[in-house]
């Protein structure tokens, strides 16, 4: 078998100068072939360099998420959540009507259609003069207001905070863009609870990674940020959507007090503050590790337990010397102002933690106006019998309180 020459088999099939080439010619050919292959290696060392820059990048974005994003503890997440409910109560406390009388007129399918709106926080089985007149009286005094803070705060609730996926864009192309992102989160929710299921931990965690990303308005937290500035901008617009949506609707408005225009301006402002401080609040939770429970009505009993961790009374309820009333417990609850909120697989070994007690407020028809008047006037009685009962102070005393030498 004839010998294979060694540059065809090494597959280097250019030919050999011909040996009448000069010299010269020889040396420009392989100065061109060396030079073309310098080209190359280059090229390939800046594709290297980019890779290398972007795995680098990719690699700090990793393993700065910690400090990229602020992480709360429990106390910080009930004070987040402790600010929206305190926004709707101000909200209300300024621009709802606060008296039963002030809504006599209404008819009884508005009253129902008040009473609808409340669903999932206030009883449905009684009618709304029978549920009125279960409450005691210093309910009943400014109950449109609490009626008007239960439906304000059951609306933030159910936009924001139970769908931590709530504003995740669906499909452009469909014609309905509203109806498509609002399918898109509802499916995305749905997955999140299957997954909550099967595993709760690495669920929590993709929920998290899932918001944060969305978020994204850092160099270390992501490499593209278009991404956040389309959510950014769709919050924003959802925000000023819903405040609208809320001021609108007619179980809301017949709760309101008349207002001039330019009053009615102030109001919508202060109001789509409230929305913007509990998207802001709820996008805290969402970003954070751990995994949420929203208990309603339905989930805390129907009736009262005072050793429960997720209850606590209305404080119109409290006693004159502003205690808890121990003969309430196992009366029913009629209603919730806001859920109770549960955190679970927080990280650190923190397991479950409550964020927000529901205030429930219960049937105690017997305490009526002449009840709850005498009950003070005692109370006020006992303390100034109790003042006078107190030895006076030797005068020298006095002098050292009040920063006066002997």
């Amino acid at each position: 078998m004839d010998e294979i020459p060694a540059r065809e088999a090494s597959g280097d099939t250019d030919p050999l100068p011909d040996k009448e080439t000069s010299p010269q010619t020889e040396n420009a050919v392989l100065k061109n072939r060396v030079a073309d292959l310098e080209q190359k290696v280059a090229t390939l060392q800046d594709v290297a360099n980019i890779d290398r820059k972007e795995y680098g990048r990719q690699l700090r974005i990793l393993r700065s998420v910690g400090f990229a994003w602020l992480s709360c503890v429990p106390q910080d997440m009930s004070q987040e959540l402790d600010g929206v409910l305190f926004s709707a109560q101000t909200w209300c406390q300024s621009y709802a009507l606060r008296k039963l009388v002030d809504l006599a007129e209404l008819s009884a399918d508005d009253k129902q259609g008040i009473l609808d709106r409340l669903a999932g926080y206030w009883v449905q089985d009684l009618d709304w003069d029978t549920l009125m007149g279960s409450f005691p009286y210093p309910i009943r005094r400014n109950v449109l207001n609490l009626v008007a803070q239960t439906m304000l705060t059951k609306d933030l609730m159910e936009r924001f905070f139970e769908n931590p996926f709530w504003f995740i864009e669906g499909d452009t192309d469909q014609h309905d863009e509203i109806e498509s992102s609002i399918s898109c989160a509802q499916r995305l929710q749905h997955l999140y609870q299957q997954f909550l299921k099967t595993n709760p931990l690495r669920a929590s965690r993709r929920k998290t990674e899932t918001v944060r990303l969305s978020h994204s308005t850092l160099p270390n937290q992501a490499t593209d940020l278009e991404l956040c500035q389309q959510t950014q901008k769709r919050r924003e617009e959802a925000v000023s959507s819903f405040t609208s949506a809320m001021l609108s609707s007619r179980p809301f408005q017949m709760l309101l007090r008349d207002v001039k225009p330019e009053q009615a301006e102030e109001r919508e402002k202060a109001l789509l503050e409230v929305y913007r401080f509990a998207d802001q609040a709820a996008f805290t939770l969402g970003s954070n590790y751990g995994s949420y429970q929203y208990k309603t009505l339905a989930s805390l009993g129907a009736t009262l337990n005072r050793t429960s961790e997720l209850v606590v009374t209305q404080t119109k309820h409290r006693t004159p010397e502003n205690e808890e009333d121990p003969s309430l417990d196992g009366r029913r609850i009629l209603g919730i102002l806001n859920p109770a909120v549960e955190a679970f697989d927080l990280g650190d070994n923190l397991q479950h933690a409550v964020l927000a007690k529901a205030q429930v407020l219960l049937e105690h028809h017997e305490l009526t106006q002449e009840r709850y008047e005498e009950a003070r006037r005692q109370f006020v009685e006992k303390a100034r019998e109790e003042a006078r009962e107190e030895p006076e102070e030797p005068a020298i005393k006095k002098k050292k309180k009040n920063g006066k030498s002997a």
